[in-house]
C-alpha cells in the first residue's frame, strides 16, 4: 500500500511540475510578443482596405446583370 501511494505523489508532482513549466514557458512567450510587437513605438502599419461598398456595389451589379438577363423573354 505505500508503494502505491509513493507511486500517485510521484506522479502528481511530475504532472504539476510539468503544468508549471508550461505556464512559465507561456509567459515567457506572452512577454516576448509584447516586446516585439505592441510595446514597439517604431512600428508602422500600412494596411490599407479597400472600402468595402466598392466590393459591395460590384457584387449588386453583378446580381442585377444576371436578374436582368434571367428576366428579358
Amino acid at each position: 500500500m505505500d508503494l502505491i501511494i509513493i507511486i500517485i505523489i510521484i506522479v502528481f508532482v511530475l504532472i504539476i511540475k510539468y503544468l508549471i513549466d508550461t505556464i512559465n514557458s507561456l509567459n515567457s512567450e506572452i512577454r516576448e510578443i509584447k516586446d516585439k510587437c505592441i510595446l514597439n513605438k517604431n512600428a508602422t502599419f500600412n494596411k490599407k482596405t479597400e472600402i468595402p461598398t466598392v466590393k459591395i456595389n460590384d457584387i449588386i451589379g453583378g446580381i442585377s446583370y444576371f436578374k436582368n438577363y434571367i428576366d428579358k423573354p
